[in-house]
C-alpha cells in the first residue's frame, strides 16, 4: 500500500497533531510515518508507530512501539540490525518496544493512536 506524501504546509497536518509525527534531529526535521512505513516492510511486524523523544546529543531521538503479527516473533536488536544501511542512521529507533496494543480513541472510522499519550509512555521508559 502506497503512502502519500506529507506536506507541513497542509492545515490538515496541523489540526491532526502534526507536531507528534515529527521530530527534529539535529535541525533536520523528519516524519516518523515514513520510520513507520520502513518498519512495516518487516515481516514480523503488523503495526509500528514512532515517536520522538528528547536527545541530548541529537535534540530528538526515534523510538518505536510495535505490535508483531500473530505467531511472528522478532527481538529489538535484530529489528535495529535489520534497519542498518537500510535508512539513515539517525532513522534507526533509539528503542523498540514490543507491545500488545497502544492507546487508542475510538472513531466511526476506525480507531486513532492517541500519540500525546504514546509519547508520555516513551519519555517514562527512554527519558535519560
Amino acid at each position: 500500500m502506497a503512502r502519500e506524501a506529507i506536506s507541513y504546509r497542509d492545515p490538515a497536518y496541523r489540526r491532526g497533531g502534526g507536531e507528534l509525527t515529527r521530530v527534529v534531529w539535529r535541525r533536520v526535521t523528519w516524519a516518523g510515518i515514513g520510520i513507520e512505513a520502513f518498519l512495516l516492510a518487516h515481516p514480523a511486524v503488523g503495526q509500528a508507530f514512532v515517536v520522538g523523544v528528547p536527545d541530548a546529543r541529537t535534540n530528538e531521538a526515534p523510538v518505536a512501539y510495535v505490535i508483531c503479527k500473530p505467531g511472528a516473533r522478532v527481538t529489538e536488536d535484530e529489528l535495529r540490525a535489520w534497519c542498518r544501511g537500510k535508512i539513515a542512521s539517525f532513522k534507526i529507533p533509539r528503542g523498540v518496544r514490543f507491545v500488545d496494543d497502544v492507546p487508542r480513541t475510538p472513531s466511526p472510522h476506525g480507531d486513532k493512536v492517541q500519540r500525546v499519550r504514546l509519547r508520555e509512555m516513551a519519555l517514562e521508559e527512554f527519558a535519560r
